[in-house]
């Protein structure tokens, strides 16, 4: 019988990883849980897999180090399920580039992130960031002094056409858009079966659409590649969502353009998080900002538990497991 290893913290039960879903695994494999682990060292991750004899190992937030070191000392460990997505923080590249068995929450979670970026989307458009303030503080209800207009048949730049950015134009399709992305790692095929343009480079795509969602991923490539010059690219009166990663952005250019008032933004993450108390995003009229929370919500964080626990059991009967992590997808992972 194979042995698993759990590592999530105690509040990532029940709303990660159900009891529903564990009992799965204890129907097939011994079960071992551990509510200690978080971001431990490798020699008390050794230890705790050999206690364990354990040949899976599921993380979550907070994973404890996986290096070539924690591969070689516990040779029955041969898979790791990680029920989030991120993975460069805690597991090292060799690792990786041995072969090693790794898999995250691939698209479990796409929708209901690419949800969190159209909310964004509606509340910019529709002006719901201000209107709120105006009715609360000056007491104004027909006569607000700003603009509001709908998503039907705008012109909508999507950068970066992943999972999410594919589930975002799934959302939007019922409204006509005119879509166009900015994705070179993403193949034809995916354009053409989404209906989406393909921009052949980032200036286009900032200079020809109204609305930017941006879903780039955090690499050295993308390092604050939508800076002052792409920024400027915006037609007046365009909008800019970013619910990718902040080193996307150059900050201070974001800060600067928004300075003079000719595009609104919706915020989700930033380059430093959390957002510094005195950040001028917090206090800028044109400016929606949400402490990074537009990814799964709660209620649909059991996905990433249900998606990891399925991998498991494809797993052990010997079935191929889906979202695994290659190096390719490593290298261009946030």
């Amino acid at each position: 019988m194979p042995s698993i290893l759990i590592t999530l913290e105690t509040k990532h039960y029940d709303y990660v990883l159900m009891e529903e879903d564990v009992k799965r695994l204890e129907a097939v494999a011994k079960v071992t849980r551990r509510y200690d682990l978080s971001r431990a060292p490798e020699d008390v991750l050794i230890k705790a897999l050999k206690d364990a004899d354990a040949d899976i190992l599921v993380t979550c937030w907070g994973a404890p180090k996986i290096t070539m070191n924690v591969l070689k000392a516990c040779p029955k460990f041969k898979y790791l399920v990680h029920t989030a997505g991120e993975l460069k923080w805690f597991i090292e590249r060799p690792v990786i580039e041995s072969g090693f068995l790794v898999t995250n929450w691939g698209d479990s979670t796409s929708a209901s992130t690419a949800e969190g970026a159209l909310a964004m989307t509606f509340a910019i458009l529709r002006n719901y960031h201000k209107m709120v303030d105006w009715t609360r503080k000056d007491r104004l209800y027909w006569d607000t002094p700003g603009q509001d207009e709908g998503l039907f048949e705008q012109r909508v730049g999507i950068h970066g056409l992943g999972a999410i950015g594919q589930e975002y134009v799934k959302l939007i399709k019922p409204f006509n858009c005119h879509v166009s992305a900015f994705s070179p790692h993403v193949p034809d095929s995916i354009f053409q079966a989404l209906g989406v343009k393909r921009a052949k480079t980032i200036e286009e795509l900032y200079s020809t659409n109204r609305i930017i969602s941006c879903h780039a991923a955090r690499t050295p490539a993308n390092y604050h590649i939508v800076n002052a010059r792409i920024l400027a690219l915006i037609e007046d009166g365009g909008y800019f969502v970013n619910t990718g990663r902040g080193d996307v952005v150059d900050t201070e250019a974001l800060i600067a353009e928004l300075r003079t008032g000719r595009i609104t933004a919706a915020l989700d993450v930033f380059e430093e998080e959390p957002l510094a108390a005195d950040s001028p995003l917090r206090d800028m009229p044109n400016c929606f900002v949400v402490p990074h929370r537009a990814g799964p919500t709660p209620d649909r964080r059991k996905d990433m538990g249900r998606h990891a626990v399925d991998n498991i059991l494809r797993y052990i009967k010997g079935d191929k497991v889906t979202s695994a992590v290659d190096l390719k997808k490593y290298d261009l992972m946030t």
